[in-house]
């Protein structure tokens, strides 16, 4: 990933997404925001806690940085597998109970929260249409990624071996204890647990977006985990009560 500062602000870019003029992404830090401890600083999640000006202004430094007067469109996200489908600036915000958004609308910044899930940006560079997707294990077991490939084939003729899939930092194997596991994961995922009951969620996602029909070389995880890396990125395993990042991608 690259390393992005202007402003204050930090995020992240995708190396595979560089190419893509017609894009703007980001996956943002929590650096450069206004909030208050314990959701210092861009925090984009309105906690009763919260402060709505702190948490108004962090989005519009994000909006900012992505070059939008547009609103970003978040999503009130229930870790479950349902994916809205936008044709013009939603005036309702966030999009009720979905954990995936997809469009082929220009200046429409998609936008996934986040605080050790994983948030995938997906590019189909043809038809010009894009997603964003939260994933926490619940949306692995419901393989959200393979129902969002599937949206993108079914809505704008999309096809699995041209998209692109970027996994931003999310909580690493080495945080990623599940005492339930035997319960909470169904038998194919139990290859990816150790000996000490952690389960590798990155491969995960990479099983689950190649056998979406995604080509490897057409997908970057990055390998930066949101529980060893405070500086950087809201953890709700390592901090319980924090903030959420965010993680954006818009056509331009």
């Amino acid at each position: 990933m690259l390393k992005k500062e202007v402003g204050g602000l930090t995020w992240f870019e995708f190396s595979l997404l560089q190419p893509f003029y017609f894009i703007k992404h980001g996956c943002f830090s929590r650096k450069g925001g206004a909030s208050s401890p314990p959701f210092d600083s861009l925090n984009i999640k309105l906690f009763p806690e919260e402060n709505p000006a702190s948490v108004q202004e962090n989005r519009a430094r994000i909006q900012k940085a992505l070059n939008t007067q547009s609103p970003l469109v978040d999503l009130e996200q229930v870790h479950g597998a349902a994916i809205a489908v936008v044709q013009h600036m939603p005036k309702n915000l966030p999009l009720s109970t979905c954990d995936a958004v997809i469009t082929n609308v220009r200046q429409i910044p998609l936008t996934v929260m986040h605080a050790d899930c994983q948030a995938c940006l997906i590019l189909d560079p043809e038809h010009r249409a894009i997603a964003a997707v939260h994933s926490g294990w619940r949306g692995n077991v419901q393989n959200i990624y393979g129902k969002v490939v599937e949206k993108l084939t079914q809505e704008y003729g999309s096809t699995p071996e041209q998209l692109f899939a970027c996994v931003g930092p999310s909580l690493g194997p080495c945080h990623a204890e599940f005492k339930e596991w035997e319960k909470e994961w169904p038998k194919e995922f139990w290859p990816y647990k150790n000996e000490n009951n952690y389960f590798d969620l990155c491969e995960i996602a990479l099983k689950q977006l190649t056998e979406a029909g995604i080509k490897k070389d057409h997908i970057e995880i990055a390998k930066m985990c949101s529980y060893d890396q405070k500086e950087y990125f809201f953890s709700f395993r390592r901090d319980g009560l924090t903030g959420r990042n965010a993680s954006c991608i818009m056509l331009d």
